[in-house]
């Protein structure tokens, strides 16, 4: 989900997930997530219909969950789902409240599902707009990057939040200068670690150059980089009230 772009095409696959997933054991809970977030809900429906022992449930799916009272009904049993640790269907009931951060919460929070959070977020943006996504961004990868000093976690998430040229340059920052010192020949070493300290590998590996230079001259790369000198250029030209050609003698 992090890097596939053609919602279209995820949409097939996480069909044939659905339909796999039910065949496996003929349970129309097995799939109803899938089906909720396809917003095909009369598929699910119609395999709740066929299922003998859910007739509570296939009823209450047949209800209009654009009306309010249907909604509350839905986040209601999305919680007693909960309660039960059937964090899937609960997920699904809040999709059908419209509680679209209660969904992305138990993702996060329970499941620890951040590829699960960002497809509801894609399936849903016009629905949710950009800020839910961009902010699991931020949390999961920069803010989780800062805390474990793990660069590679950061440049992902400048990747994912468009910021390509930050994406780059993260790459040569400093994770540890606190556990630096200065040797005889004035170079920069690292001489101990903090007892409490637990360096992330992932940091020192050659693999960050390689990366680096393989990137730098990349389209995104250069787009950006484009559009900020001609953001620049129009903000002094703005400026310059008087123009020197047109200066009167």
């Amino acid at each position: 989900m992090l890097w596939y772009e053609n919602i279209q095409h995820i949409r097939k696959w996480l069909e044939r997930v659905a339909l796999a997933d039910y065949k496996r054991a003929q349970d129309p809970f097995d799939c109803l997530l899938w089906y909720v977030l396809l917003g095909k809900k009369n598929i699910v429906v119609a395999l709740f219909k066929k299922a003998v022992d859910q007739i509570k449930t296939y009823e209450f799916l047949q209800r209009d969950f654009t009306q309010q009272q249907h909604r509350t009904a839905a986040s209601k049993n999305a919680y007693a789902l909960l309660s039960k640790k059937r964090y899937e269907h609960g997920i699904a009931f809040f999709v059908l409240a419209g509680g679209f951060q209660d969904a992305l919460s138990v993702c996060i929070n329970q499941l620890k599902d951040i590829q699960l959070a960002i497809l509801i977020c894609r399936l849903f943006e016009t629905e949710m707009g950009r800020e839910p996504l961009q902010n699991i961004y931020r949390e999961n990868f920069l803010r989780t990057g800062e805390i474990t000093g793990d660069i590679w976690i950061r440049h992902c998430g400048y990747y994912l939040l468009g910021e390509h040229v930050t994406s780059y340059n993260c790459l040569f920052e400093e994770c540890y200068d606190d556990t630096k010192v200065t040797n005889e020949a004035n170079k920069i070493s690292c001489e101990t670690w903090r007892q409490e300290f637990q360096p992330e590998l992932s940091v020192f590996h050659p693999s960050v150059m390689m990366l680096a230079d393989h990137i730098k001259d990349s389209f995104k790369i250069k787009r950006e980089l484009q559009q900020h000198e001609e953001s620049r250029r129009r903000r002094s030209n703005s400026q310059d009230i008087f123009d020197t050609n047109n200066t009167t003698q």
